[in-house]
């Protein structure tokens, strides 16, 4: 779950996964009493002069990433429905 929290709080979560993790944080407190930090790391960290921001590139092959990718847009179709 922290690195979908980690991707909710800077808006990267679409479809069903925003909605999941969305879900979480309200139901789970730990997650609900660590936003109020969250949310300021990630201001303290865009106030920082230049980009500042790691290059995180994915630890998974990009054909895992493809599946990954086509597993959550299936799931999206089914639960928006056609």
């Amino acid at each position: 779950m922290e690195s979908l929290v980690s991707a909710w709080i800077d808006g990267r979560l679409i479809g069903l996964s925003r909605w999941y993790t969305e879900y979480h944080v309200r139901t789970c407190p730990q997650c609900t009493a660590s936003l109020p930090f969250l949310f300021l790391l990630k201001a303290r960290l865009a106030a920082l002069p230049g980009d500042t921001t790691p290059d995180i590139a994915p630890t998974l092959p990009a054909r895992r990433w493809t599946a990954v990718a086509a597993e959550w847009e299936r799931l999206d179709r089914e639960a928006t429905g056609p």
